[in-house]
């Protein structure tokens, strides 16, 4: 159990509300408590009302909180049957219906889901025709995941991942060497266009043929999740897709909404499609 108190953890909240106009309300509780358990232990804060003085008095600590909260991505790649069903059949189609494949990937956390999917669009060769948003809580995490760099257990996992796909290109093309150490090429990264959302995942972009919110519903309230749905896939384009990952089940949302079809169900990937007229 975490040892922040659900007491406690609504205090936090509240002080976060008054000062900077962020609600956490709406995520799970028990992650929460978690997340904020992490936050104390790193920053030897010892009691929580040290870290609610430090949230008041310190806008950068504020986003350095925000960046120590976030949960990272374990590897590069990570479920390669996902990135199978993108490479085959979710790209192609896209491709061929719009000259300008604008994707989204909101709430990151680290650079393994951008990188996996940069590689992709070099290998579809749709890198060109791609307009990539890429949106984070922290600035923090932004400076971070223009970096590039990864630990070499994540490039071993990576790797591993690569050789599933049945991928043309040789991996190490996308990587250079810098102090003993691995990274992904500054060029990869260059256009995509990164800017801080807030906690309602706003602002949301335009024209969008492509969500990548793996694995991320769950730290919200159940109440919550259709929300964060709803708000998502009023930006797709007809036709668009969006991919949560197995772990998630929101089939209670597009179980009520017919302008969705299940592209495939272990991946919960969908796709909107144009409403049926009403007679």
């Amino acid at each position: 159990m975490p040892e922040i108190s659900i007491v406690e953890t609504k205090n936090v909240i509240r002080a976060i509300r008054k000062r900077y106009g962020f609600d956490f309300t709406n995520y799970a509780l028990t992650s929460l408590r978690y997340m904020l358990d992490k936050v104390i232990c790193e920053h030897h804060l010892r009691y929580p009302d040290i870290l609610i003085n430090r949230i008041l008095e310190d806008p950068e600590f504020f986003d350095e909180f925000l960046f120590d909260i976030s949960i990272p991505a374990t590897e590069i790649f990570r479920d390669p049957e996902m990135w199978q069903i993108l490479k085959d059949v979710c790209l192609p189609e896209l491709s061929r219906q719009t000259d300008n494949i604008v994707i989204w990937l909101p709430d990151l956390n680290d650079s393994h889901e951008l990188i996996s999917l940069l590689i992709i669009l070099t290998e579809a060769d749709l890198l060109k025709r791609s307009t990539i948003f890429a949106s984070s809580l922290s600035l923090k995490n932004i400076e971070e995941i223009k970096k590039g760099v990864f630990n070499n257990k994540t490039l071993e996992l990576g790797l591993e991942n690569y050789k599933k796909l049945n991928m043309s290109l040789a991996f190490n093309q996308f990587l250079e060497k810098e102090n003993n150490s691995y990274c992904f090429k500054e060029s990869l990264l260059k256009d995509v266009n990164f800017f801080k959302q807030d906690l309602h995942l706003e602002p949301l972009p335009e024209h969008l043929n492509l969500i990548l919110f793996r694995n991320k519903l769950l730290y919200y309230s159940i109440d919550y999740q259709n929300d964060i749905i709803q708000h998502l896939t009023s930006g797709l384009q007809s036709g668009g897709v969006i991919v949560f990952g197995h772990k998630e089940n929101p089939d209670g949302f597009f179980n009520h909404h017919q302008e969705f079809e299940v592209l495939n169900k272990f991946e919960r990937i969908y796709k909107k499609i144009s409403k049926m007229p009403s007679f």
